[in-house]
């Protein structure tokens, strides 16, 4: 999850487009933020992702463009 820690301060960023929301003093404050921003949590091979609904769209539609595709 990419809610970065800079002191204090609790920052949700997007793992593509790396776009922020304002920080919060809590951390379970900046999950429900980023929640309520409708970003997106996705679990990958290397661990968790955060992406923001525009780049959340972006890489589904993508994947979508090869659906049923055999190599």
């Amino acid at each position: 999850m990419s809610i970065e820690r800079d002191g204090g301060t609790y920052t949700p960023v997007c793992d593509y487009c790396g776009d922020e929301l304002l920080e919060s003093w809590d951390f379970d404050d900046a999950v429900v933020s980023k929640k309520q921003a409708g970003w997106r949590s996705v679990k990958e091979d290397d661990g968790w992702s955060d992406y923001c609904p525009e780049c959340y769209s972006d890489r589904n539609n993508a994947a979508s463009d090869f659906a049923g595709v055999t190599p």
